[in-house]
């Protein structure tokens, strides 16, 4: 849900309540493009953890989890 369009622009527009009155569309664009360079280098720059969780047939399946900093 985090990562959808709609959820971006419902959190702009708490942040700025009625931007589309008082800001040009293609400075909303660029803080939403600023906005998505920002939430794409904070998950890139995540650390993983490789787990191995069984599976049916007795075989391993690994798993890569998110390590908190």
């Amino acid at each position: 849900m985090k990562n959808s369009v709609s959820f971006r622009v419902s959190a702009f527009t708490r942040i700025f309540p009625a931007w589309y009155k008082s800001m040009p569309i293609k400075y909303a664009f660029k803080i939403l493009g600023k906005v998505d360079r920002v939430m794409k280098e904070r998950l890139s720059n995540l650390e993983y953890k490789r787990v191995y969780i069984p599976k049916k047939n007795g075989k391993l399946r690994p798993l890569g989890v998110p390590r908190h900093a």
